[in-house]
């Protein structure tokens, strides 16, 4: 009975584990490609500004691009600005929504679905062109899926409450 537990919980973790490779894989392999395009060229832009220059840029434009770019000039910062380092919190972003889709598909329904979930998203053309690019999108994914998990949590949480009244 051990060994078959051992293996269930191998199993609940590769759920998660194999999108997030085959999503690694597959935007990986366009990230490094040459020329940044325009609105890529804008976050290039602002991780390169200094901090001043930062804040006064957040006076024209939409500021619902302030946490990202803020994000990306800490990162430029770190890692450069190339077009690889520069598209690589998007690889990354991609890349962890592939395994928490994972997640909510074995939570809502099984490690198959999850493991079906994760994989799927990982190889969408559309998916892959995010995580490709130095840009927002990839982010919007990742928060929206930590969101549904959340949600997730809190309506668990409350089926559990109002199961020991």
């Amino acid at each position: 009975r051990g060994r078959d537990g051992n293996q269930w919980r191998r199993r609940q973790r590769d759920s998660g584990v194999i999108p997030a490779g085959v999503s690694v894989c597959v935007t990986v392999a366009g990230a490094g490609r040459p020329s940044l395009w325009g609105y890529e060229l804008a976050t290039w832009s602002a991780g390169r500004r200094a901090w001043s220059q930062l804040w006064q840029l957040f006076d024209h434009i939409d500021v619902v691009f302030a946490p990202y770019y803020i994000c990306m000039h800490g990162w430029v910062r770190l890692f450069g600005d190339s077009e690889l380092s520069l598209r690589m919190p998007s690889v990354l972003a991609v890349t962890v929504t592939a395994a928490l889709l994972a997640v909510l598909g074995r939570r809502l329904f099984s490690t198959r679905v999850g493991l079906f979930a994760g994989v799927l998203f990982s190889v969408l053309p559309g998916v892959s062109r995010a995580g490709q690019d130095a840009r927002v999108a990839a982010f919007s994914a990742v928060f929206s899926v930590l969101a549904t998990l959340a949600l997730l949590a809190a309506f668990e949480a409350f089926s559990g409450l109002r199961g020991r009244r």
